[in-house]
């Protein structure tokens, strides 16, 4: 299936109320490039900064016009994208802001891609090495909530640094051969109307399907309009919510929890959550009654 991302524009002139939060999908991140590839395409990087520890923001001259671009790798809210905003920087540049400015200031952008509909973003710099001689490096983008990232690669493919050091799943620290994120679901792009009709199961809603099947592609948004009259309730549920899975889910193991091998529980769905804070609550339960046996044995002893 083809999709012309061309002609998808992004509408800046909106009314704060008739906002929009798309989830930052594959078919986002394909329309960004798009953007980027229209202005900043043989422009040379001149500044580096870091605000926060999640931005990254690097200042492009190109055809006789300065541009911003922001990379940003929180996890609630993760991005890249041409801005005017600017924020204010620590009077003392980070490591890896100092690490960037080193390989990037004077380097020239080639090429912006992305791979399928994969939210992971190849930025190909033209720069020089000390014996001045003509090399490419690249800046990764990897959009992936809590596993977003920027990683610096050499000419043969090896991480330089990366804004996040990872050990699992995968393996991202200097001096390492950079590989990417394996997807084990299909191509939307790659895949012909006669597969896409077969996928299908009916009776199902798409938007439950669609990112079950197929990369890059998320149903995830926040309705335009008024908010829900409920909405101060439902905001208190989703705080008692939260700290029930802080005491229940985090905190009911204590001392226990890194000898139950769950010290990197993450829930990832909603069944996942409410399965693990079960298992949270009756794991407690069970530590507690065995404390209690405990101690009625040693008194009785």
């Amino acid at each position: 299936m083809n999709i012309n991302y061309k002609n998808v524009k992004i509408n800046r002139n909106y009314k704060q109320k008739e906002i929009i939060k798309l989830a930052f999908d594959g078919i986002v991140t394909k329309t960004v490039i798009n953007e980027l590839n229209n202005n900043i395409i043989n422009g040379k990087i001149n500044k580096v900064f870091e605000p926060t520890k999640n931005d990254i923001i690097l200042g492009i001259y190109c055809n006789g016009k300065n541009y911003a671009l922001n990379i940003c790798i929180n996890p609630e809210n993760c991005r890249f994208h041409l801005t005017t905003y600017s924020k204010p920087n620590p009077q003392v540049a980070p490591n890896f802001c100092m690490l960037l400015r080193k390989h990037l200031i004077g380097s020239k952008i080639i090429s912006i891609n992305s791979f399928d509909l994969e939210r992971t973003v190849e930025i190909t710099l033209e720069t020089y090495n000390e014996l001045n001689d003509k090399i490419n490096k690249k800046l990764i983008i990897e959009i992936m909530g809590h596993f977003s990232n920027v990683i610096l690669l050499n000419e043969n493919n090896n991480i330089i640094d990366c804004l996040r050091h990872f050990e699992a799943p995968r393996e991202l620290m200097p001096a390492r051969p950079y590989t990417m994120a394996c997807n084990s679901k299909s191509s939307f792009i790659k895949t012909s109307k006669d597969s896409f009709v077969q996928m299908i199961k009916y009776g199902i809603p798409l938007t439950k399907q669609l990112p079950n099947l197929f990369i890059g592609i998320s149903t995830s948004f926040v309705l335009k309009g008024r908010a829900a009259k409920d909405e101060p309730l439902r905001k208190v549920l989703r705080s008692e919510l939260s700290k029930e899975r802080a005491t229940r889910l985090e905190g009911s193991f204590g001392t226990q929890k890194q000898h139950y091998s769950l010290a990197r529980i993450k829930a990832r769905k909603r069944k996942t959550e409410i399965l693990w804070i079960f298992f949270g609550i009756h794991t407690a339960n069970a530590i507690l009654m065995i404390d209690k046996i405990r101690n009625r044995t040693g008194k009785a002893a």
